[in-house]
Formats: C-alpha cells, sequence, structure tokens
C-alpha cells in the first residue's frame, strides 16, 4: 500500500478518520470516544507490530516512547499504584500497577539503574 494522507477530525460528538491514497480516493470512518481511546491505547502496540515486519527487525524491537516525566500515585481504593508517563510533547500514558507487579518492577529498576550508573562510569 502507498502512502496517502490521513486526517482525524472531530464531527459533532464523533471523530471522522479521512484516508486520502497518493491517487486521490477517500475512504472515511466515523469513531466513537470509545473507538479512539481503543486506537490510542494500543498505539506502541501497533509501533512494535510494524517494527517487527521490517526486514532487519530483531526480536526485541519494539515502540518506545521517550519520558521526560513521571508521575506516581494511587488510585482511590489504594489498590494499585498509579504510574503515569509523560513524553517531551506531553502526551501522557498512564497505568494502574497492582503492588506485586510494582516490586518486580522495583527490583528490577534497581538492577538496571546500578548497571547503567557501572557503564557511564567506565566511559
Amino acid at each position: 500500500m502507498n502512502d496517502g494522507a490521513i486526517e482525524l477530525d472531530a464531527v459533532e460528538d464523533h471523530f471522522r478518520l479521512r484516508r486520502t491514497d497518493p491517487g486521490g480516493k477517500v475512504e472515511e470512518i466515523l469513531l466513537s470516544d470509545s473507538d479512539v481511546l481503543q486506537v490510542a491505547a494500543s498505539s506502541l502496540h501497533l509501533q512494535s507490530m510494524i517494527l517487527k515486519r521490517r526486514a532487519n527487525a530483531g526480536p526485541n524491537d519494539l515502540g518506545v516512547m521517550p519520558v521526560n516525566q513521571i508521575g506516581i500515585g494511587t488510585n482511590a481504593d489504594k489498590s494499585n499504584i498509579n504510574l503515569k508517563m509523560i513524553d517531551p510533547g506531553g502526551f501522557a500514558v498512564a497505568f494502574a500497577v497492582p503492588i506485586a507487579v510494582i516490586k518486580l518492577f522495583q527490583r528490577g529498576l534497581e538492577k538496571r539503574v546500578a548497571e547503567l550508573e557501572k557503564k557511564m562510569t567506565i566511559k
């Protein structure tokens, strides 16, 4: 498929996704708020799928979002840690992470930070 152009516009209480192919043919679909949120939530997964299709892709290729801010809190019933990551453009992704997973994350993060600091002092 040749690249064309896509647009996503608000139309009353829906969104219109319009694709114009290189020949000028236009295709449209109306999306609900829920549809757009589902696509947005899966965007990093979609990036990973696309990267893995490439001829030179490795088994661990995945879409990576650069992060320059984080937010950490708890949800209303205090059963999860809310972890929010914000990219340089202000786009945020938030995760509700159970405490058991946070503990695994904490141990893994401590190990990786130590490895990075060691590599940084060697250079």
